[in-house]
């Protein structure tokens, strides 16, 4: 008969959650990412992740098509290795709260809201 060992079994629950935030945090991201509206493509590069504290920077330059801005944010969430960490996916463009609240004909219902919903079903 197999010894139970609790802190094992403890330590593969924390591994499992880490797991599914880092999951969860990245179907957000891409969704974010993949339905931010595109005039320069400003918008979309500056769409960050960070871990535990905010970062309130601005990342010069244009992303149109996204990939720069989701490959930085995926080594940001493959950076959580333990249990108890929160990640923040954020943008600090200065037209981000206009985008949200509706003011983008390319998303009207706004850009994070909807992500948030959309991976949460």
């Amino acid at each position: 008969m197999a010894k139970f060992n609790p802190s094992v079994m403890i330590k593969n629950i924390e591994n499992e959650i880490v797991d599914k935030q880092k999951d969860y945090a990245d179907k957000i991201l891409k969704k974010i990412i993949d339905t931010s509206p595109v005039k320069s493509g400003h918008y979309k590069l500056n769409n960050k992740v960070s871990i535990d504290t905010r970062d309130y920077s601005e990342v010069p330059g244009v992303d149109p098509g996204g990939s720069s801005a989701l490959q930085r944010g995926r080594a940001k969430i493959d950076q959580v290795k333990k249990l108890g960490h929160e990640i923040i996916i954020q943008n600090n463009v200065g037209y981000a709260d206009s985008i949200e609240f509706g003011h983008s004909d390319q998303a009207p219902a706004g850009v994070y809201r909807v992500a948030l919903l959309g991976v949460a079903r």
